[in-house]
């Protein structure tokens, strides 16, 4: 029995250093193809409809976070720039805004940026992260064409933040 505990404990670490380093390993070996865009090419291009999961405002630089879905058959590269540029004209007046696109409404509601609790089904279900920065003039969107490749995502640079609409 004593031999079957620190074995035990072992076998525990070991696990909980794999899931930790899986993690890490998956932002640091993703395969990213680079793109540059303009949302300006995408204002006529119609927006798939979406849901809100969630949406908090973050504290130390205040920004929101939004988690929206949309069904998995409008991910396409078009649709998820129209409706990252869209969204981030409606919260222009923000300094930054997160934006997460999955294709899965009940995972659009629990989705962790972090990792943590997330499951492979909501892991899968992040098709597109946008993202724009007043602070550092940018926006972008990074886009998952195929939710059983984690790891292969196209980031496009789509050029300055969008100009801040006065409310």
């Amino acid at each position: 029995m004593r031999v079957l505990v620190p074995v035990f404990f072992l076998a525990e670490m070991t696990l909980v250093v794999q899931i930790a380093g899986s993690s890490y390993a998956h932002s640091e070996s993703q395969e990213r193809e680079t793109q540059k865009e303009s949302c300006a090419n995408f204002a006529s291009i119609p927006i798939p409809r979406y849901r809100l999961g969630r949406q908090w405002r973050t504290d130390v630089k205040p920004m929101p976070v939004l988690f929206i879905s949309v069904k998995p058959r409008d991910v396409s590269r078009d649709s998820v720039i129209s409706l990252g540029c869209r969204i981030g004209e409606e919260y222009s007046s923000e300094q930054s805004l997160d934006l997460y696109i999955l294709d899965d409404q009940h995972s659009a509601k629990i989705y962790s940026p972090a990792h943590e609790g997330n499951t492979g089904k909501t892991e899968r279900s992040l098709r597109a992260i946008y993202e724009f920065s007043r602070e550092k003039d940018y926006q972008w969107i990074d886009w998952r064409p195929d939710p059983n490749q984690a790891s292969k995502w196209i980031h496009i640079d789509l050029g300055k933040a969008p100009v801040a609409l006065k409310r």
